[in-house]
């Protein structure tokens, strides 16, 4: 008992102190703050309000209120987190804190270290998005490990809840149905009582859109479109501008062509043949998206015009260009996504054949693991299909699952500390029951 006591206030001793100390780095403004500060309609609603209301409470400090908050939700959903897998999955206190360290990982700044992106003290939405992302993965896991509709309602509120927080987030989708068609294959629930679950689910959902529309003034935002036809346009070529000779903006296509033509930035007009794909699509991405196509649709349109129309026409040149384009290059799309995979995402790769291979050195995992590592690598594949199709794999985006996938070796970890990693008499067989829910 005195032990425990001891590691419990060596425990909470840290994270005063790591609190404290992040805290008094103050924060770390980027690019994108001034949007946030300035409670622009294009972004999300959640964070905005937040440091709003921060900045009602003290106008002069409220940046250093709002860094102490964001590093001391993190401490609590890491903790919560990682309390919940070791009780469930019997990992010893070395291997807890191993994964706990691993999901405090974004909160600091090194520049070797990939999931070290100083999330705590940088005013961003993925300060609040990342603490929601571990309470919503505890809420799942234990929606999927214990019969109860509480946590099931409770994942589904945080799905939703989280498009208001950082739109990205609707990643997770695929993971709370995941848990509700698992919970329906286990007969832990029946179809009748999964119903309201999934009704709460749609009407949360919406709500959420709806809380977004409203708060951006129903202003139509271009950006998303603005992105995807970013990559589109890369793996296009000169000759597809003829494809809107007739169109009613076809000078504002012409000039995007024969911008992105002058700087070379087609991925047909790739010349060095040691270059890798995968490095001329990120030289070339920013460039094709936010200098020529997003310039060229501001200038064609004119500073005269309002800001939502503005918006509204930009996503409806991007949406006709997205329409005519798309279809005829889902051959290049497709080998370019296959591309920024290997290349980009090798990591992911990597950690799960790591996974895999601990299996065939395991002698047993149990039923609590293999819901917790298949819920791991829904979330991964989802998220990282994601960004692929949208924007560039950056670690900003995917720092989310990255740090989830190092957290599902630690199951590694434990098995070896337990002296459980041994070759399979019969080579494959933990891994054939890897898709076994029973």
């Amino acid at each position: 008992m005195t032990s425990e006591r001891g590691n419990f206030y060596a425990f909470i001793s840290f994270n005063i102190a790591l609190l404290l100390f992040l805290g008094s780095n103050g924060p770390f403004l980027f690019a994108d703050s001034q949007e946030y500060l300035s409670m622009s309609p294009l972004r999300a609603p959640v964070y905005p309000i937040f440091l709003y209301l921060l900045k009602l409470l003290s106008a002069k400090y409220f940046l250093h209120i709002a860094v102490f908050i964001q590093v001391g939700l993190t401490l609590f959903a890491a903790r919560h987190l990682c309390g919940q897998l070791r009780r469930k999955l019997d990992w010893s206190l070395p291997v807890a804190l191993f994964a706990y360290l691993l999901m405090l990982l974004p909160l600091f700044h090194f520049s070797d270290c990939a999931l070290c992106l100083y999330i705590g003290n940088t005013i961003a939405t993925e300060a609040l998005a990342y603490p929601l992302f571990l309470l919503l993965c505890a809420a799942a896991l234990r929606a999927l490990w214990e019969p109860e509709r509480k946590p099931l309602l409770l994942m589904a509120f945080l799905s939703a809840f989280g498009l208001l927080i950082r739109p990205q987030l609707i990643f997770t989708y695929p993971l709370t149905l995941f848990v509700i068609f698992i919970s329906g294959r286990r007969k832990t629930w029946n179809a009748t009582q999964l119903a309201p679950v999934l009704g709460a689910f749609l009407v949360f959902s919406g709500l959420a859109y709806l809380g977004q529309r409203t708060y951006n003034g129903f202003i139509r935002n271009p950006f998303l479109k603005q992105e995807l036809l970013a990559t589109v346009l890369y793996v296009s070529e000169p000759k597809d501008a003829e494809l809107f000779a007739s169109h009613r903006d076809s000078e504002t296509v012409k000039k995007i062509f024969s911008r992105i033509e002058s700087q070379n930035a087609f991925l047909a007009q790739k010349t060095n043949p040691t270059q890798p794909v995968s490095s001329h699509y990120t030289r070339n991405f920013d460039p094709i998206c936010w200098g020529i196509l997003h310039q060229s649709m501001a200038e064609d349109i004119g500073p005269e015009v309002t800001t939502p129309e503005r918006f509204s026409r930009m996503d409806s040149v991007c949406g006709d260009m997205l329409r005519v384009l798309a279809p005829r290059k889902i051959p290049q799309l497709l080998k370019l996504l296959a591309i920024k995979l290997w290349t980009l995402g090798l990591f992911p790769l990597l950690a799960f054949a790591g996974y895999i291979l601990s299996l065939l050195f395991t002698r047993d995992v149990s039923g609590e693991e293999k819901l917790f590592v298949q819920a791991v690598w829904v979330l991964a594949a989802s998220n990282i299909l994601l960004v692929a199709f949208s924007a560039e794999l950056l670690q900003r985006y995917l720092f989310y699952t990255n740090m989830l996938m190092c957290v599902s070796l630690a199951t590694i970890l434990s098995h070896w500390q337990k002296g459980e990693l041994r070759l399979q008499p019969y080579g494959f067989g933990a891994s054939a029951k890897v898709l076994n829910f029973h």
